[in-house]
């Protein structure tokens, strides 16, 4: 068998084309890393000053409990995030800055740390080229990567961050930091749960011992655990944040947080509320959906729940059928492989799950880009799902009237052409 997690620079049966090389001195390094941060934050310049009804409603509140009650304030129910994030929101209440620029450089440092890890990562899978400098501006420039830090003020960046770390460990088979890292992006967004069925996937195909693998799930959920224990030392109680991620799925990924910035914040929250319904078209379908653009952007207004249903189905089918095609064909799950796998899937799940936020595509949105640069022929399929979840963001920020279905047929074409990047390159080698 060979090793699963060596480099792959093309599919099995695909010429290996001649790259240009990388910069091969330090002082080129330093030139090209310089350039790609100015490019990183002139295209967020001009967003600073958007205020989302996210932040008006939720963030500014936060931000001022915590501005205002300092370490204290984190046993007072702050918000419906586990409080790694409202760690990062405490520090950044030092920063000499206005509370909305400060909220946007907590999720702008980490934009800044998902185009280094984004780096390593093709470094791994394409040594000595160009791809991973792509990579890295790729994720500098990616629209809805810059909108959600810069314009909406949101932390995908976070998680997304810790779960690709947690990718790259796997593709290193360092197992235990993968699950390290995995508890630390599973303590800032529940949607780091989008990685779990492909590292699955590949510990039963490695056939890990037993061991390390039970050790491996010991440590995630310790370390999840233990970025509780600040908090708690605050004065919140366990309890409480353990009961986080269970009301917000049982609430559909809606649940509001305790402290507001000021007595009209509920009104705010309602109005915004109704707004997003309006601008989606009214395709919130019971809960169904939220502005994203999955697979219930298809079904009429008035879909009973029970598609709720087909959707687990759909998507834990999805997952079996990935984890089947890599028990049959364990020698071509090479590092490549495992990453496209991982889009697949992180396209896939959000598409068919229930209760879907618009942001919910954001690993899906970094780890196509990600896998286009090591499989160029997917580069159709970034863009695709890019070109998606980006009209449900313009919804939502502009109330740009868009229908979410044409964003959904943008998406489904792209795990489509993923997947039959997969199946052309298995068939090439059989």
């Amino acid at each position: 068998m060979t090793d699963m997690a060596s480099p792959s620079l093309a599919p099995a049966g695909e010429p290996t084309r001649t790259l240009p090389a990388a910069p091969a001195t330090g002082r080129a390094r330093v030139a090209v890393w310089a350039a790609l941060l100015a490019v990183a934050v002139v295209v967020r310049l001009p967003f600073l000053g958007v205020v989302s009804a996210d932040f008006t409603t939720f963030l500014s509140g936060w931000y001022d409990h915590l501005a205002q009650q300092g370490f204290a304030g984190l046993g007072d129910h702050v918000g419906n995030y586990e409080p790694l994030y409202l760690y990062l929101l405490l520090g950044a209440t030092t920063l000499p800055v206005e509370p909305l620029l400060a909220v946007k450089l907590v999720s702008m440092t980490f934009d800044l740390a998902l185009m280094l890890v984004a780096y390593r990562i093709v470094s791994y899978l394409r040594p000595g080229t160009w791809w991973p400098y792509v990579a890295a501006v790729a994720i500098a420039v990616t629209p809805t990567v810059v909108l959600n830090s810069a314009a909406w003020a949101q932390c995908d960046a976070i998680f997304a961050t810790f779960t690709l770390l947690a990718l790259d460990a796997l593709l290193r088979q360092r197992t235990l930091a993968a699950a390290a890292w995995w508890g630390l992006a599973l303590a800032t967004k529940p949607q780091a749960v989008f990685l779990l069925p492909v590292a699955l996937i590949v510990l039963l195909v490695r056939r890990e011992p037993l061991r390390r693998a039970l050790a491996a799930a010991a440590i995630a959920p310790a370390v999840f655990v233990l970025t509780l224990l600040p908090a708690v030392a605050g004065g919140e109680s366990m309890p409480y944040l353990l009961g986080l991620y269970p009301d917000q799925v049982a609430g559909g990924g809606v649940s509001w947080g305790a402290v507001h910035a000021d007595p009209s914040a509920e009104q705010s929250r309602a109005a915004s509320d109704q707004g997003a319904r309006a601008a989606s078209d009214q395709r919130f379908r019971g809960g169904l959906t939220y502005n994203a653009a999955n697979f219930y952007q298809w079904l009429p207004g008035t879909a009973p729940r029970w598609w709720g249903t087909v959707g687990y189905l759909l998507a834990g089918g999805a997952a079996v059928a990935a984890a089947a095609w890599a028990l049959r064909r364990p020698d071509a799950l090479d590092g490549g492989t495992i990453l496209v796998l991982a889009a697949a899937l992180a396209i896939s799940t959000p598409f068919f799950l229930p209760s879907m936020h618009d942001r919910y595509f954001y690993l899906a949105e970094v780890l196509t880009f990600i896998a286009a640069c090591v499989r160029p022929r997917l580069w159709p399929a970034a863009a695709a799902v890019q070109i998606g979840s980006l009209l449900a963001y313009l919804r939502y920020l502009w109330g740009i009237a868009v229908p979410l279905w044409l964003g959904t047929t943008v998406v489904a074409a792209g795990l489509v052409w993923l997947v039959w990047q997969v199946r052309r390159s298995d068939r090439v080698e059989a």
